[in-house]
């Protein structure tokens, strides 16, 4: 998820929901992840906009491409999509030099986020896990396949072969 990909994808949207409001729009995902800003904006975008959407997500759906994926009221997966949690963290091109006030504004800036992501996931779940169980999902690395995102309601369909 780039600036440029949710620009691309809220254009493309924007033009067929001018075409027929009323139509269902599917969003296929495959997706790592990427830039949460750029994430997010595409998020409240489609939740604020596109009234019905379906999102289908094939291979790997990461990070904040899993968050774009529950903004579908209907949501299916192929059978070898999995899914990938993990903690907020912050991504540099060049090495900074910072004061130590910096270091912990930023930690708290991203402790914020990952509690905001983590809302996220927990709102738009039919059944998710307790959110103890959840919080210690994203805090690591953890791939969740179909049948137990089907089970916590991530995922409204496993699609057949």
């Amino acid at each position: 998820i780039s600036t440029e990909s949710s620009d691309l994808i809220r254009t493309t949207m924007a033009d067929l929901l001018a075409k027929n409001r009323d139509e269902w729009i599917t969003l296929e995902l495959f997706s790592t992840g990427g830039d949460l800003v750029a994430g997010y904006a595409l998020y409240d975008w489609l939740i604020a906009n596109v009234p019905r959407l379906q999102t289908v997500g094939y291979g790997i759906v990461g990070s904040m491409a899993v968050a774009i994926f529950l903004t579908g009221q209907w949501r299916a997966v192929s059978r070898n999509c999995e899914f990938i949690l993990h903690p907020v963290h912050l991504v540099t091109d060049e090495p900074v030099s910072m004061e130590l006030a910096d270091h912990v504004a930023i930690v708290e800036d991203l402790e914020q986020i990952q509690r905001h992501y983590n809302d996220t996931l927990r709102r738009k779940m039919d059944h998710p896990p307790s959110r103890k169980k959840l919080d210690a999902l994203v805090g690591r690395t953890t791939i969740i396949g179909p049948r137990k995102a089907k089970r916590w309601g991530l995922v409204h369909e496993i699609l057949p072969r």
